[in-house]
């Protein structure tokens, strides 16, 4: 079994995250992630952190005294940078044969949502979480669950899945996602079930004198909404294209916990007689801007 994520921590980082299968738009379009450190380089030393005099060093019995290397993650991060302009990425996608239908084109409107700024492979001694939203910068927890997500509007999210030989492919989906999902001002439902709210005064503009209360939602509903009757949920396996409406989409999405959600949109183990490179596409019809999906794994063998 193969996968690709976009929740964190995750070892090997770049190769593992989704985006690295996600097929680029005509204009190279590929979702990033757009949150942003607040700073670069190691913190200050926090005395913390120190281990008081005379009591065990745990993380040196945990590492065998190993002398640990410390990342440069500016460094790194350039080099990759580097790399995919030097047409490295341009590259794989090349020699990936397309197999989709003309009619099947990579949209415009997806993006990544919910993974934190820096890089949160669960090591030690590297920056993560460090956003310019963040109550406290120390904090530096790694875990999060980020996802692509999109729209009606936002088109075909194809991706390209190397070395498919059992044939079976799976998507972890977030179908709870909203239309107003990244602003800071969130409105809470009537009933308030399933969330409480934190009352925070800030100052949201400079030129104003006085403070606003901004809204933060602390916990929310993970349920899938109300879908509407007209919803529509496709996908397409080289160029197949398989429609599901409301309530077959329904009857195939399977609820495994509370926030994990999957469908499987192929199990078939004569699929191909040898390893292939496959392209698969998802996209969302009949449903408008309010219905918000995210695709935060996918699953091959």
């Amino acid at each position: 079994m193969k996968a690709k994520t976009q929740y964190t921590p995750r070892s090997n980082f770049y190769d593992t995250a989704l985006t690295s299968i996600i097929k680029p738009t005509t204009d190279g379009y590929v979702p990033e992630n757009k949150n942003t450190m607040l700073y670069d380089g190691p913190d200050a030393h926090n005395t913390c952190f120190d281990i008081p005099e005379g009591e065990v060093d745990v993380f040196n019995v945990a590492t065998g005294r190993r002398q640990l290397v410390e990342l440069d993650f500016q460094v790194q991060s350039q080099t990759i940078v580097e790399s995919d302009s030097l047409g490295e990425g341009a590259l794989l996608n090349a020699n990936i044969p397309r197999h989709l239908e003309d009619s099947i084109t990579p949209g415009k409107g997806w993006e990544v949502h919910g993974e934190p700024p820096g890089l949160c492979d669960g090591t030690y001694n590297v920056t993560c979480g460090r956003s310019t939203e963040s109550d406290c910068v120390l904090y530096g927890h790694h875990d999060g669950r980020g996802a692509v997500i999109g729209n009606e509007f936002s088109g075909w999210l194809v991706m390209n899945l190397k070395d498919l030989k059992e044939g079976v492919i799976i998507l972890k989906l977030h179908t709870w996602h909203t239309e107003d999902e990244k602003s800071i001002a969130q409105d809470i439902d009537p009933d308030g079930r399933q969330r409480r709210q934190l009352r925070q005064t800030s100052q949201v503009k400079a030129n104003k004198e006085h403070h606003e209360i901004v809204d933060r939602m602390l916990t929310r509903d993970y349920n899938t909404p109300d879908l509407p009757d007209e919803f529509v949920f496709e996908y397409a396996i080289d160029g197949k294209i398989t429609t599901l409406t409301k309530d077959q989409f329904l009857e195939e999405k399977k609820q495994i916990d509370r926030v994990v959600e999957t469908i499987t949109i192929l199990d078939d183990p004569n699929f191909t007689s040898e390893t292939k490179d496959v392209e698969i596409a998802i996209r969302l019809r009949g449903s408008g801007k309010a219905i918000v999906f995210g695709v935060s794994h996918v699953y091959w063998a």
